[in-house]
């Protein structure tokens, strides 16, 4: 209470992305302390930036072992906090030379006007080389305010159909919140094999708890002999689900998922059968409407 406030008054200027980067470290350690689900999604940003470095540049050629072991798959295999520290004391102080990736612009927004004809507003990205964890915390907190008198929001977290003209009217809202913030950009940066914007959305409000649990709960009775691992590997699916709105299958092999045994999914569930048919419903609830 007595520090924070004054360190609007410390001079970063030239080191704001090693201090962005002690941050995602940060977040990385702590959900690795945690076992939280977050972990799979922080790595994947930390991997991220990471490769965006170009060991062209002498400052950066140098650091190519640490660079090498961060990207190694040897590392994450026993990942711990002092490991993860020690990348972020070598790196963070090239972060700066980072090549920013080029964000494609979207597609014109169609908007129906009150007199019938259509609006073709062009949209130009405005988050060249964007910190995604710090967008997707900006549309979070517009997508919380709207929850309320949304209800096309309400349906999209309980996994129903929605329709073209349910979104187009929440890109109204979104934009009298935040003119700046356009739905339909949410596919560059959350995207989805069908293309669908609220399959994007749900990657940031998450699906309802209930309505998820409701299709495990299924699979349990139809394996009804489940161990404890696997209930216990379950729980932590469902988990991620209603927090991030899907499950890549690939993040089945890899931590937090590959805690309870290293094979992953292949480990827990060593029945083909039961392993394919827990993989087909995490894809119909990443691909579908649970309701659909």
């Amino acid at each position: 209470m007595e520090i924070a406030p004054l360190m609007q008054w410390r001079d970063i200027c030239g080191r704001e992305d090693a201090y962005r980067f002690d941050l995602l470290v940060g977040k990385l350690q702590k959900s690795l302390l945690d076992g939280s689900s977050d972990f799979a999604y922080f790595k994947k940003d930390f991997i991220q930036q990471i490769s965006e470095l170009p060991i062209n540049i002498g400052q950066v050629k140098i650091k190519i072992k640490w660079i090498d072991i961060a990207k190694s798959g040897q590392f994450w295999l026993e990942p711990t906090v002092e490991s993860l520290e020690e990348i972020r004391n070598e790196l963070r102080g090239i972060m700066k030379y980072r090549t920013k990736p080029r964000i494609e612009r979207v597609p014109p927004l169609v908007i129906d006007v009150t007199d019938g004809e259509e609006e073709y507003e062009e949209l130009k990205s405005h988050f060249g080389g964007v910190d995604l964890a710090a967008y997707r915390h900006r549309v979070e907190n517009v997508l919380k305010e709207l929850f309320d008198e949304a209800p096309v929001l309400q349906k999209i977290k309980a996994g129903q159909p929605v329709t073209e003209r349910e979104i187009v009217e929440l890109s109204e809202k979104v934009i009298l919140r935040d003119p700046q913030l356009r739905i339909n950009e949410l596919l560059t940066y959350f995207p989805n094999e069908a293309g669908r914007i609220d399959l994007a959305i749900r990657q940031i409000i998450g699906l309802d708890a209930e309505a998820v649990n409701k299709h495990f709960t299924a699979f349990v009775q139809k394996y009804p002999s489940l161990n404890s691992f696997q209930i216990r590997f379950l729980e932590m699916i469902k988990k991620h689900i209603t927090t991030y709105g899907k499950l890549e299958i690939t993040q089945l092999y890899d931590v937090p998922f590959t805690t309870i045994h290293s094979d992953g999914i292949d480990g827990i569930f060593p029945e083909e059968e039961q392993a394919d048919a827990l993989m087909d419903l995490i894809e119909k609830i990443n691909n579908f409407a649970l309701s659909a």
